[in-house]
């Protein structure tokens, strides 16, 4: 049996280990640019900080994907960080630290240096004032000029009713085990069997009955950190943004790129009151009314936006864009929020023609012979709507993505955290993210797809099927019964999902030719 078999993390790790997509320094950078910030040099000794990093899942992620940087991953939980400290070591990271730490205490973060790149992920809403203004007024002095801060949080109008449904949950589990699992356990129970029975509470408000049944989805685990975990403090972005403003930070927009544009943000009866806003603050204030929100992503900058459009533009050109996934894989009617925009037709046929080939400047897309009929101006305005859409991604490096693949011949899986984390975290959740030093960011992959992809690599397509079950088997997972079933469902995954994007996983690093 191979040391492999045995995953770096348990089950019990596994379902409280999250990654967080779009926290790394090249979609930070891209947040900023989009909004008219200068991106951050990513030159060897950029540094980057997670506050609230939980288990560590993306500073590890992040840290693999861009090894010319250190990471930071800051939490108060000690136990937590065990998870991050354990897959840094399994994956050779010497470019991420953890760092047991009480970011409101006096001399709390003395261990960090000057950032480049600081991720305040929803610690604001576990604060309160006096908490938020201490963390602050630590945060700030770490801040080189220009450093882009990114703060998510529970946001008021859409979790207004979070705070009384913890606050039932919490008299209804009163008795129950003290432990934060085992209470979120009860209280799912509680909520479930409230819900069959057609409790007129939840007839009479639907939006929070469907915040119940997400959140029955996603497990004890999640509800334990978000109703057991502490004292839940949804914010108005006005608060947020009048404390971020009195630290000298300036507001740049959301970090969901199509959220910083009306056309895109609303439906088209809404977009007239989004217009009318005479501020940001009122803009950002209607569009939360409009649409509800709940939880916002905001991107800060230490500095100034660029003082014209021409040096804004220039900076554009150099971002480096791809496809974010292969063309099958690809959905072009996207929903975003309360609408859906379809990406087809001229001239989003062309750009993305030409995005499939590999990452490329935004430049270069204007010279590339897909696109030789599209005037520039069209060009970029049309890629900034496939990023925001989601159909482009911004990318690390420029590289080539190798047109077809033997998938008889060996492949590698080159970097260990991957390893790890393609045996390991699927255990826990639907998704795996694998790190990939072309993006700059994790990958996001269907569990199944992350390890058969893994063991596409180590026993070959052949056996790939074979070496998952074997993973499966040494890790508990299935019953002999319902093995045939699950060699089934494995191999049609094999020939539907990972071997026809083998170009695309070699393309990102994620596997490499022997």
């Amino acid at each position: 049996m191979s040391e492999t078999d045995h995953p770096i993390l348990s089950p019990a790790s596994a379902a409280v280990a999250e990654f967080h997509a779009g926290q790394g320094p090249v979609s930070l950078n891209t947040a900023a640019l989009f909004n008219g910030f200068a991106p951050r040099p990513l030159a060897p000794g950029f540094t980057w900080a997670e506050f609230g990093c939980g288990h560590g899942i993306t500073t590890c992620v992040q840290a693999a994907a861009n090894p010319q940087g250190h990471f930071y991953g800051v939490d108060i939980d000690g136990k937590a960080l065990r998870t991050g400290r354990v897959l840094a070591k399994a994956g050779f990271l010497a470019n991420a630290t953890f760092l047991d730490a009480d970011y409101t205490k006096p001399h709390g973060l003395d261990a960090l240096p000057p950032l480049d790149f600081a991720v305040a992920h929803g610690v604001l809403s576990w604060l309160d004032v006096e908490g938020r203004m201490a963390f602050m007024a630590r945060l700030r002095p770490l801040l080189k000029p220009g450093a882009i801060v990114l703060a998510t949080y529970d946001s008021l109008p859409g979790r207004a009713a979070l705070v009384p449904l913890r606050d039932l949950l919490f008299s209804v589990t009163a008795k129950k085990d003290g432990d934060p699992i085992g209470r979120a356990r009860a209280a799912m129970e509680w909520l479930a069997a409230t819900r069959t029975m057609g409790a007129r509470f939840f007839r009479d408000h639907p939006a929070i009955a469907e915040m119940v049944d997400h959140l029955l989805n996603l497990g004890p685990h999640h509800l334990a950190r978000a109703f057991f975990g502490g004292d839940l403090r949804p914010l108005h972005f006005a608060q947020v943004h009048g404390e971020m403003v009195d630290q000298g930070l300036t507001f740049a927009g959301r970090a969901e790129a199509y959220l910083n544009l009306v056309e895109l943000a609303v439906p088209d009866n809404m977009r007239k009151e989004l217009r009318s806003a005479t501020s940001r603050v009122e803009l950002e204030a209607k569009r939360d009314f409009l649409r509800n929100e709940g939880f916002r992503r905001d991107i800060y900058v230490n500095g100034d936006p660029f003082p014209d459009m021409e040096r804004w533009a220039e900076a554009q050109g150099e971002m480096i864009l791809a496809s974010t996934d292969t063309p099958d894989f690809t959905d072009l009617e996207v929903g975003l929020g309360d609408q859906t925009m379809s990406f087809t037709g001229p001239p989003f046929d062309q750009i993305r023609a030409a995005l499939d080939f590999g990452p490329r400047p935004l430049r270069a897309l204007t010279q590339a012979a897909q696109t030789e009929a599209v005037p520039p101006s069209l060009v970029l305005e049309a890629a900034r709507l496939l990023l925001a859409g989601g159909l482009a991604s911004a990318h690390a490096q420029t590289v080539d993505f190798p047109g077809e693949t033997d998938p008889t011949a060996p492949y590698t899986m080159p970097h260990p955290l991957n390893r790890a984390l393609a045996h390991s975290l699927g255990l826990g959740g639907p998704t795996v993210p694998l790190a990939s030093k072309v993006r700059g960011e994790g990958v996001i992959l269907d569990n199944r797809d992350a390890l058969l992809l893994a063991s596409f690599c180590e026993s070959g397509m052949g056996n790939a099927v074979d070496r998952a079950l074997a993973v499966l088997d040494a890790q508990g997972v299935g019953s002999p019964a319902s093995r045939s079933a699950t060699a089934l469902a494995l191999t049609q995954r094999l020939n539907q999902s990972v071997l026809p994007r083998l170009p695309w996983f070699l393309g990102l690093g994620l596997i490499a030719s022997l």
